[in-house]
């Protein structure tokens, strides 16, 4: 499931280290949340053990059962489509994904199908064009690396949330050989710094309390009001 290198047990540890910083602000007694492709349960089953209320969902059969064989009664599990989700808008404080990119580079409809279930925040993770990793594609590609470019997420959040202020953080800095064992390079790789340039990034944005929906929910639930305010003057 995990592609561009990010599989080994290395990268697993500085993911998964890097995803309990980017988090450790948020509530998390009596909180839902929402891990999108959360794959063989890895990281639903830390973010269970840290405190949150967790649903998963994934679209693929065999890592859906292994979610389920690893949480058993922890979570709540939907198998299906992350874009077309069975849920109701506002249905989780906390949606999340760290898997995306690996299957697609259009983050649009999942961050508008993020922002439209999430109430508090939003967390997401991308393999960034601009880390050394990203940067060595240029002279070794890999079929299913998919990597993107920070500035496009940034116009995205932007467009569903102009308000909004993203929060940055990435580790994995250094090439892939150096992701093993305890040298220099190994302890550079485990720091995490403010902006998108390695190998794990993630971008973090918290909505405001004072919204009773996101951003998103909003400006729907306003066309809506202006359409029925404009058919009833039509037919008045």
């Amino acid at each position: 499931m995990r592609t561009c290198g990010l599989e080994g047990a290395f990268a697993l540890e500085a993911r998964e280290s890097l995803a309990s910083k980017m988090t450790s602000g948020w509530p998390r007694r009596g909180r839902k949340l929402l891990e999108i492709r959360c794959g063989d349960g890895y990281f639903l089953e830390a973010f269970w053990q840290s405190g949150f209320d967790v649903t998963g969902q994934e679209r693929d059969p065999g890592l859906f059962e292994k979610a389920r064989l690893r949480l058993k009664q922890a979570a709540e599990f939907t198998l299906g489509h992350e874009e077309h989700l069975p849920y109701d808008d506002g249905a989780f404080d906390y949606v999340v994904c760290l898997n995306w990119s690996a299957f697609t580079s259009d983050v649009q409809p999942l961050l508008e199908e993020m922002f439209r279930l999430a109430t508090a925040g939003i967390l997401l993770a991308f393999p960034s064009v601009w880390s050394c990793h990203g940067l060595g594609q240029n002279f070794f590609p890999q079929a299913s690396a998919k990597f993107v470019s920070p500035w496009k997420i940034y116009r995205r959040l932007r467009t569903l949330d102009p308000e909004g202020r993203p929060r940055w953080a990435a580790n994995l800095l250094g090439p892939a050989f150096s992701w093993r064992g305890d040298g220099l390079l190994a302890r550079l790789n485990r720091i995490s710094i403010p902006l998108p340039l390695g190998a794990f990034s993630l971008v973090r944005l918290d909505l405001s309390a004072s919204q009773t929906g996101t951003p998103l929910i909003i400006r729907r639930r306003a066309m809506a009001h202006e359409a029925a305010a404009n058919g009833l003057s039509r037919n008045t």
